[in-house]
């Protein structure tokens, strides 16, 4: 079984659960991770620190994420168009940022996904009402690890939160004791890698 792991709201740095991502790459020598981050808030030494960890892939999550609606309110495709190029300037420069996106909350407009698209990025996608565009590179899958692990799946797809405080019930320490049920040499990969 191969596990696809991602986080999002990287750059909330009180809130982020990053020791027990640290404690998973111990247990597990093939972790990897995705996290979706949100660009205002993730400083050039995070980027850094994150560059060295080899196990850790970044993609775009919004740019404030001031409210779970922001890309869904984007329709200005030069706006968009000038947030993305700021990204594609970290892909650059740093191998752990890549061009993915994930829009706060599953939203993103259809301008969002039409620019995207024809950039040549990934999307993550919540598939329930969305516009084609987003569905051409989409990835999504939000089930109990333990009803995964018994349908015997060849790749189980998880997303969550890089969250300490349990708010949600999805975030990191939620998948935690279910994660540890599988075995050490459990194959992880990035969503890149998938798509």
């Amino acid at each position: 079984m191969k596990v696809v792991l991602s986080l999002d709201d990287l750059g909330f740095e009180a809130s982020e659960d990053y020791e027990t991502l640290l404690q998973l790459r111990e247990k597990f020598p093939k972790f990897k991770v995705t996290l979706f981050g949100v660009p205002t808030k993730i400083s050039q030494k995070r980027f850094e620190e994150l560059e060295e960890t080899k196990f850790i892939q970044v993609a775009m999550h919004g740019w404030n994420h001031n409210t779970v609606e922001e890309c869904l309110k984007w329709k200005d495709l030069a706006a968009i168009k000038n947030y993305l190029c700021w990204w594609e300037e970290l892909c650059e420069r740093f191998s752990c940022v890549v061009k993915g996106f994930k829009g706060p909350g599953w939203k993103l407009s259809n301008e969002v996904c039409k620019v995207l698209n024809e950039r040549g990025w990934w999307i993550a996608v919540n598939k329930k009402g969305l516009s084609t565009y987003c569905l051409e590179r989409s990835y999504y899958s939000r089930q109990s690890i333990k009803n995964m692990i018994a349908l015997d799946k060849d790749v189980l797809h998880l997303c969550g939160h890089l969250n300490k405080d349990v708010i949600t019930s999805d975030g990191l320490s939620y998948y935690i004791s279910n994660l540890t049920l599988l075995p050490q040499y459990t194959n992880f990969s990035w969503i890149s890698e998938n798509v």
